[in-house]
């Protein structure tokens, strides 16, 4: 593994994190540091997730989002956690 914390103390909205690719990288920018906002629209899956980068000993934070509702998307971005 890599000792790199690149995204350390950066906050990172990602979506579709509930599988798949954006698991994979919410798990990878969990190793790095990162504060992760994870959104999808399959809470249960989201949720484990979130358990996931947790157990890293990063921070998580979930919102159900569905991207093709601008409203939604929009309210997720407002809610996005500040850096620091």
């Amino acid at each position: 593994g890599s000792s790199t914390r690149r995204f350390q103390e950066k906050v990172v909205l990602l979506t579709g994190a509930a599988s798949g690719i954006g698991r994979a990288t919410a798990l990878r920018l969990a190793h790095e540091g990162a504060v992760l906002f994870l959104a999808d629209i399959a809470e249960a899956e989201l949720e484990s997730t979130a358990k996931e980068v947790e157990a890293i000993g990063a921070q998580a934070h979930t919102q159900r989002l569905d991207v093709s509702q601008e409203e939604e998307t929009a309210a997720a971005v407002a809610a996005c956690p500040k850096p620091g």
